[in-house]
């Protein structure tokens, strides 16, 4: 009796999807997480369901939500093509605000010209946990902050390190994978070959009319699901 098996990956995306099996795994991805045209949910590390989100265009307009996923806590990060490691940090549903340290006004969302302040660095936290503080590039000492447990008290403020300015970036795929039987046949009873046709999809299946922005997480993700074996390929990408 002879049984035939392939193991099958498949990335699957979702408009809304929640977690990635990195996050659930613990891994320390900092040297292999790519921020630039991606998109992440944020979540605070002292206050740990708290994810960043915006509710408005009004300047003040954010903070966390601590209940229901939804796309305005989708985060989409924008390298800056001359200052190298600095991103700019937009929305997904008000995709003209970019979050800003402004001098006087604290941190607040900007949908006007582009200044240095509303650029950003993901500085890892030095634990290897995929937690970063995340520092302004302008006002180099200033890190976004959440001050306390209700939605609005996120800011930026500097002086001690500390864990309530630590957040951790979950990309928006999550990667599986499983073991199937494609088919089974028992040649016992004779000696005729055995013939099967078998269809398979190569690549990624989209199941959102949303856009995919993730790049090297997709790989990143998929390598983490598949348990640190070696020697798949999926969509040109060889891991």
């Amino acid at each position: 009796l002879y049984t035939i098996k392939f193991e099958m990956a498949f990335l699957r995306v979702s408009f809304l999807v929640l977690t990635t099996l990195l996050y659930h795994l613990g891994a320390g991805a900092d040297d292999e997480l790519v921020l630039d045209q991606n998109e992440f949910f944020i979540y605070n590390r002292q206050y740990h369901k708290a994810r960043l989100a915006m509710w408005g265009e009004g300047d003040r307009d954010f903070g966390t939500n601590e209940h229901a996923i939804e796309d305005n806590q989708l985060w989409f990060l924008e390298a800056h093509p001359y200052e190298e490691g600095c991103y700019y940090i937009k929305n997904e549903v008000y995709s003209q605000n970019r979050l800003a340290a402004h001098s006087t006004k604290n941190l607040l969302s900007y949908n006007g010209p582009h200044y240095e302040d509303q650029l950003w660095k993901f500085v890892p936290s030095g634990k290897d946990d995929g937690f970063y503080y995340i520092y302004n590039c302008l006002h180099k000492e200033h890190r976004i902050t959440k001050l306390g447990v209700e939605d609005y008290r996120v800011y930026v403020t500097k002086g001690a390190r500390a864990d309530n300015q630590l957040w951790k970036l979950i990309p928006r795929f999550e990667a599986q994978i499983y073991t199937d039987d494609v088919f089974h046949f028992d040649n016992r009873q004779g000696s005729q070959p055995i013939k099967r046709t078998i269809s398979y999809t190569k690549g990624l299946k989209r199941t959102s009319t949303s856009s995919v922005r993730n790049k090297m997480t997709y790989k990143t993700s998929m390598t983490a699901s598949y348990g640190g074996r070696r020697g798949f390929s999926l969509s040109g990408i060889q891991c």
